[in-house]
């Protein structure tokens, strides 16, 4: 089943940390950051892994599973690439987040949300 909608519990407590920026009425391209050409995302994410040092860790293995851990539990997911968004499920809903980067730092934006998921991939 797709859904637009952020069901996925993944990095809630991190996108806490965006909210003083999305306040003040910055978005990822004022922060220095670009979108990714379509064919450059899988190359973001295939067999790297996406944190933040301190909530969630993630290993997007190339055959389009996630493993890592979230709030100090084991997760186990998948990803694809759709329209040059990432789409990661999660007990059977998947959600869709827009990629913009800045070297190696990521913000995934759900829809219009001003508190996007920010990590780094190594």
């Amino acid at each position: 089943m797709r859904t637009r909608c952020p069901g996925v519990e993944l990095w809630f407590t991190a996108g806490l940390c965006a909210a003083s920026s999305a306040a003040l009425g910055f978005g990822p391209a004022e922060e220095g950051y670009r979108k990714p050409k379509v064919a450059d995302v899988r190359k973001t994410f295939i067999d790297k892994t996406f944190a933040d040092e301190a909530h969630f860790s993630e290993r997007f293995k190339a055959d389009g599973t996630i493993e890592g851990f979230a709030l100090g539990k084991k997760i186990a997911r998948t990803w694809r690439i759709i329209q040059g968004e990432l789409c990661i499920t999660s007990h059977s809903e998947e959600t869709c987040y827009a990629v913009w980067k800045k070297g190696s730092e990521v913000q995934l934006v759900f829809g219009d949300s001003d508190n996007p998921i920010y990590g780094k991939i190594k």
